[in-house]
C-alpha cells in the first residue's frame, strides 16, 4: 500500500477492533477491483473464512448492483475505526470525511456473528436520521476521543434539522 493510506499494522489493529478475525483479505488497489468491489465476489471463501475488502486512500463507498447487505468501516491511518455502519443494503452510498481506508464485508447472519466474535465495538449507535443507509442498518461511530484531534465528527447535519424545510424550486412558477 501506498505511504497515504493505512498501514498493515493499522490494518491489523482495525480488524482486532472489530472482531473480524480471521479474514481472508483483498486489497482493492486497481481500477476495476475498486470499482466491482464485493460485486463480483464470493463474501465467504472455500475454506469458510470471510472475504473482507480493503479500498485504501478511500472515504466513501457504493453498494450499487450488491445482493447482500455489507459491513462497512471507515479507519484512519493507526487502523482507528472512525465509522461502522452495518447491513447497508444494495443502491447505498456511505462516507466518512478523515478516513484514509474502507474495509468491508458480507454482513454474517446472527448464527456467524456469534461464531466470528461481533459485539461490542466501544463506540455509540444511533439510528440513521437522513436515509442514506436505510434496510435496517446500523451505524456506529467512534468515541469523541478516538476521532481527529480538531473535534470534528465528520457528521452532517440532518436536513431540515433546526429550521423548516423550504424547497429549492417550485414547478408551474414562471419568473
Amino acid at each position: 500500500m501506498r505511504p497515504s493510506s493505512i498501514g498493515g499494522a493499522g490494518l491489523q489493529r482495525a480488524l482486532c477492533a472489530l472482531g473480524w478475525l480471521p479474514t481472508r483479505l483483498h486489497v482493492a488497489e486497481r481500477f476495476l477491483d475498486r470499482l466491482l468491489g464485493m460485486t463480483v465476489r464470493r463474501p465467504q471463501t472455500g475454506e469458510g473464512e470471510p472475504l473482507v475488502m480493503v479500498f485504501p486512500r478511500c472515504a466513501s463507498v457504493h453498494t450499487c448492483f450488491m445482493r447482500y447487505p455489507l459491513d462497512i468501516a471507515f479507519v484512519d491511518r493507526e487502523g482507528r475505526v472512525l465509522r461502522l455502519v452495518e447491513g447497508v443494503g444494495p443502491w447505498r452510498s456511505v462516507r466518512c470525511p478523515g478516513a484514509v481506508a474502507v474495509l468491508e464485508r458480507a454482513t454474517p447472519s446472527r448464527g456467524e456473528a456469534a461464531s466470528h466474535g461481533r459485539g461490542s465495538r466501544g463506540g455509540t449507535e444511533r439510528p440513521s436520521t437522513n436515509g442514506a443507509v436505510g434496510g435496517g442498518a446500523r451505524i456506529l461511530t467512534a468515541p469523541p476521543a478516538a476521532r481527529e484531534p480538531s473535534g470534528k465528527s465528520g457528521t452532517r447535519r440532518a436536513k431540515g434539522a433546526d429550521r423548516t424545510h423550504r424547497p429549492r424550486w417550485r414547478l408551474g412558477v414562471s419568473r
